[in-house]
Protein backbone atom coordinates (compact mmCIF):
# COMPACT_ATOMS: atom_id res chain seq x y z
CA UNK A 1 0.00 0.00 0.00
CA UNK A 2 3.11 2.47 1.06
CA UNK A 3 4.83 1.31 -2.49
CA UNK A 4 1.19 2.41 -4.18
CA UNK A 5 1.06 5.98 -2.54
CA UNK A 6 4.50 6.40 -3.11
CA UNK A 7 4.21 5.41 -6.71
CA UNK A 8 0.47 7.82 -7.29
CA UNK A 9 2.67 10.61 -5.95
CA UNK A 10 5.40 10.28 -8.27
CA UNK A 11 3.12 10.07 -11.11
CA UNK A 12 1.12 13.33 -10.09
CA UNK A 13 4.55 15.06 -9.28
CA UNK A 14 5.67 14.14 -12.59
CA UNK A 15 2.77 14.96 -14.33
CA UNK A 16 2.55 18.36 -12.52
CA UNK A 17 6.11 19.17 -13.97
CA UNK A 18 5.13 18.08 -17.74
CA UNK A 19 2.01 20.66 -17.53
CA UNK A 20 5.02 23.38 -15.53
CA UNK A 21 6.88 22.57 -18.67
CA UNK A 22 4.33 22.79 -21.62
CA UNK A 23 3.64 26.28 -19.48
CA UNK A 24 7.06 27.63 -19.87
CA UNK A 25 7.98 26.33 -23.58
CA UNK A 26 4.51 27.11 -25.12
CA UNK A 27 3.02 30.50 -23.16
CA UNK A 28 0.39 31.17 -25.60
CA UNK A 29 -1.86 27.55 -24.80
CA UNK A 30 -2.56 29.57 -21.50
CA UNK A 31 -2.51 33.60 -23.29
CA UNK A 32 -5.51 35.05 -24.15
CA UNK A 33 -4.18 37.06 -27.34
CA UNK A 34 -4.12 40.91 -26.64
CA UNK A 35 -4.01 43.22 -30.16
CA UNK A 36 -3.15 46.90 -29.47
CA UNK A 37 -5.73 49.77 -30.70
CA UNK A 38 -3.93 52.15 -32.56
CA UNK A 39 -5.72 55.80 -31.19
CA UNK A 40 -8.02 57.05 -33.33
CA UNK A 41 -7.08 61.58 -33.93
CA UNK A 42 -9.20 63.88 -32.81
CA UNK A 43 -12.16 65.42 -35.19
CA UNK A 44 -10.39 68.52 -36.31
CA UNK A 45 -13.49 70.04 -37.45
CA UNK A 46 -14.97 70.36 -33.50
CA UNK A 47 -11.16 71.58 -32.76
CA UNK A 48 -10.94 75.14 -31.75
CA UNK A 49 -7.18 76.26 -32.14
CA UNK A 50 -5.69 79.03 -29.92
CA UNK A 51 -1.78 80.32 -30.62
CA UNK A 52 0.40 82.03 -28.37
CA UNK A 53 4.17 83.11 -28.66
CA UNK A 54 7.31 82.68 -26.52
CA UNK A 55 10.53 85.09 -27.06
CA UNK A 56 13.63 82.82 -27.99
CA UNK A 57 15.97 85.27 -28.78
CA UNK A 58 16.80 89.13 -27.17
CA UNK A 59 17.91 91.20 -30.24
CA UNK A 60 19.06 94.07 -28.07
CA UNK A 61 22.70 92.96 -28.92
CA UNK A 62 21.69 93.07 -32.70
CA UNK A 63 19.44 96.21 -33.55
CA UNK A 64 19.24 95.48 -36.77
CA UNK A 65 17.50 91.98 -36.43
CA UNK A 66 13.91 91.70 -34.61
CA UNK A 67 13.44 89.65 -31.47
CA UNK A 68 12.50 85.90 -32.43
CA UNK A 69 9.95 83.82 -31.23
CA UNK A 70 8.61 80.16 -30.81
CA UNK A 71 5.22 80.04 -32.29
CA UNK A 72 3.23 77.23 -30.53
CA UNK A 73 -0.42 76.41 -31.60
CA UNK A 74 -2.85 74.57 -29.24
CA UNK A 75 -5.58 72.27 -30.40
CA UNK A 76 -8.62 72.20 -28.06
CA UNK A 77 -9.09 68.57 -28.40
CA UNK A 78 -5.71 67.91 -27.16
CA UNK A 79 -3.36 68.26 -24.39
CA UNK A 80 -0.24 68.69 -26.06
CA UNK A 81 0.57 71.98 -28.60
CA UNK A 82 2.70 71.72 -31.46
CA UNK A 83 5.58 74.12 -32.67
CA UNK A 84 5.00 75.77 -35.85
CA UNK A 85 8.25 77.55 -36.22
CA UNK A 86 10.55 80.51 -35.26
CA UNK A 87 9.35 84.13 -36.85
CA UNK A 88 9.11 87.73 -35.51
CA UNK A 89 5.64 86.74 -32.90
CA UNK A 90 2.48 86.59 -34.69
CA UNK A 91 -0.76 87.20 -34.13
CA UNK A 92 -4.64 85.07 -35.35
CA UNK A 93 -6.44 86.34 -37.82
CA UNK A 94 -10.46 86.07 -38.82
CA UNK A 95 -11.02 84.49 -42.24
CA UNK A 96 -12.21 87.46 -43.65
CA UNK A 97 -8.53 89.27 -43.64
CA UNK A 98 -7.30 85.77 -44.34
CA UNK A 99 -8.93 85.83 -47.38
CA UNK A 100 -7.73 89.33 -48.55
CA UNK A 101 -4.38 88.45 -47.93
CA UNK A 102 -4.60 85.34 -50.42
CA UNK A 103 -5.22 82.24 -47.87
CA UNK A 104 -7.80 79.60 -48.79
CA UNK A 105 -11.56 80.30 -47.09
CA UNK A 106 -12.64 77.27 -44.94
CA UNK A 107 -9.14 76.89 -43.32
CA UNK A 108 -9.03 75.87 -39.53
CA UNK A 109 -7.33 78.87 -38.50
CA UNK A 110 -5.10 81.81 -39.82
CA UNK A 111 -1.86 83.56 -38.26
CA UNK A 112 0.13 86.13 -39.67
CA UNK A 113 3.68 87.53 -38.92
CA UNK A 114 4.31 90.99 -39.76
CA UNK A 115 7.47 93.22 -39.45
CA UNK A 116 9.36 96.10 -41.82
CA UNK A 117 7.22 95.27 -44.60
CA UNK A 118 7.99 91.49 -44.58
CA UNK A 119 6.55 88.63 -42.64
CA UNK A 120 4.49 84.98 -43.22
CA UNK A 121 1.36 83.80 -43.03
CA UNK A 122 0.38 80.50 -41.55
CA UNK A 123 -2.92 78.49 -42.34
CA UNK A 124 -4.13 74.96 -41.27
CA UNK A 125 -6.36 72.38 -43.13
CA UNK A 126 -7.78 68.95 -42.22
CA UNK A 127 -6.43 66.44 -45.11
CA UNK A 128 -7.64 62.83 -43.95
CA UNK A 129 -8.03 63.23 -40.24
CA UNK A 130 -4.48 65.25 -40.43
CA UNK A 131 -3.88 68.08 -39.82
CA UNK A 132 -1.13 70.17 -42.82
CA UNK A 133 -0.04 73.72 -41.76
CA UNK A 134 1.05 75.85 -45.13
CA UNK A 135 3.32 78.63 -44.53
CA UNK A 136 3.63 81.48 -47.09
CA UNK A 137 6.63 84.57 -47.37
CA UNK A 138 4.78 88.01 -47.73
CA UNK A 139 6.44 91.11 -48.87
CA UNK A 140 5.05 94.45 -48.84
CA UNK A 141 4.70 95.30 -52.73
CA UNK A 142 6.60 98.84 -53.31
CA UNK A 143 4.66 101.63 -55.31
CA UNK A 144 6.26 101.50 -58.52
CA UNK A 145 5.84 97.19 -58.71
CA UNK A 146 3.22 94.74 -58.99
CA UNK A 147 2.57 92.63 -55.88
CA UNK A 148 4.11 89.26 -55.73
CA UNK A 149 1.62 86.50 -55.31
CA UNK A 150 2.15 84.59 -51.74
CA UNK A 151 3.71 80.81 -52.12
CA UNK A 152 2.57 78.45 -49.74
CA UNK A 153 4.56 75.53 -48.63
CA UNK A 154 3.61 72.40 -46.89
CA UNK A 155 5.58 72.89 -43.17
CA UNK A 156 3.61 70.53 -41.12
CA UNK A 157 1.97 67.48 -41.68
CA UNK A 158 0.48 65.81 -37.98
CA UNK A 159 -2.22 63.91 -36.36
CA UNK A 160 -3.69 65.44 -33.16
CA UNK A 161 -4.39 63.01 -30.95
CA UNK A 162 -5.97 63.46 -27.57
CA UNK A 163 -2.76 63.40 -25.72
CA UNK A 164 -0.14 63.93 -28.34
CA UNK A 165 0.25 65.38 -31.73
CA UNK A 166 2.67 62.75 -33.93
CA UNK A 167 4.43 63.97 -37.20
Amino acid sequence: MKNTLYFLIIILLASSCKNETDRTENPANDEVEVTAQKPTPVDLSQTDFDFKTFEASNSDADLTSPTKYALYLYPSTSRDSLKIGMDVGGIMIDEEKAVVLGMPAGALFYIRSYYAGTGNNYYGLEENRRLIIYKGNVVEPHPEAEPEPTIYEKIHSVEVFADSIAQ
